[in-house]
């Protein structure tokens, strides 16, 4: 077990007594807003060459705390990856925002792909505004090209690379059809492709709500199990046979995380 919150709850209320969703957004908001401002203070204390290490702390830490906030108890089953002697590319489903904070907070020097209006979503949109987000418009003509140059340009510096490849979040544990634009820009690289299962309660899918009707839906659990499976890295050759490949591996690996999660029902 990962993660789990050392906040007390009485019931449906918050430490403050006020309501838990409510208690919970107020304090994401406001450690959210803090957390910048530590990085940008510890930033300008230190060299240039300092800088990115501080930031992948600063950035990991955010996520821990944020997923303890929110009451998320993360099971995890596979192996744990060691560090990649060339470039990586975390492949997962996607079903909540969730994902992006359970995977930074386990890869926290990764770049990850978004939709483009994530830059506006508030508070939330100004720490993505700092991180390592390359942005995807699908209705724009040239961003998918634009963000498959970015992501290139991360794997030929031998970076990490977290992608949700299904484009979009889905319902259930049947995972979609895989774009190919991390594939198209891992073609001729050496990259080494990590495929991840998640697997969540019913109810935490990411769908019709704006981004703060899902925060406060998730809030107000008192706490949520999330079950993450590792696949074994494979070699990327960026072709359509590795797009399916992955795929594969993916819904076989969200089969065994909702077996993981369904073992720890109470």
């Amino acid at each position: 077990m990962f993660l789990k919150s050392g906040l007390r709850f009485n019931g449906l209320r918050g430490p403050s007594g006020l309501p838990l969703a409510l208690s919970r957004s107020m304090a994401f908001g406001a450690y959210t807003l803090f957390s910048i401002g530590r990085v940008e203070a510890h930033w300008c204390a230190r060299p240039k060459s300092e800088r990115e290490a501080i930031f992948d702390r600063h950035l990991q830490r955010w996520c821990r705390s944020l997923l303890a906030l929110f009451g998320i108890e993360l099971e995890l089953e596979g192996r744990q990856p060691q560090p990649s002697p060339c470039a990586r590319l975390i492949l997962s489903n996607h079903r909540s925002p969730l994902d992006i904070a359970i995977l930074l907070a386990l890869f926290p020097e990764g770049y990850i792909v978004s939709r483009h209006d994530v830059a506006d979503w508030p508070i939330v949109g100004a720490a993505a505004r700092r991180a390592r987000v390359l942005y995807v418009d699908r209705a724009r003509v040239g961003s998918g090209a634009g963000v498959i140059r970015g992501m290139r340009r991360v794997l030929q510096e031998g970076g990490t690379l977290i992608v949700f490849p299904e484009g979009k979040v889905h319902a259930g544990d049947e995972v979609g059809a895989f774009h190919r634009g991390a594939f198209v820009a891992a073609q001729g690289l050496k990259v080494e492709v990590l495929p991840i299962g998640l697997a969540y309660p019913p109810g935490h899918e990411f769908l019709d709500d704006t981004f703060w009707q899902h925060i406060r839906r998730v809030a107000g659990k008192a706490k949520s199990r999330v079950a993450l499976v590792y696949g074994a890295p494979f070699p990327a050759t960026g072709t359509l046979e590795t797009l399916q490949e992955a795929q594969n591996r993916v819904q076989e690996l969200v089969r065994r995380a909702r077996d993981l999660y369904d073992r720890g029902a109470p």
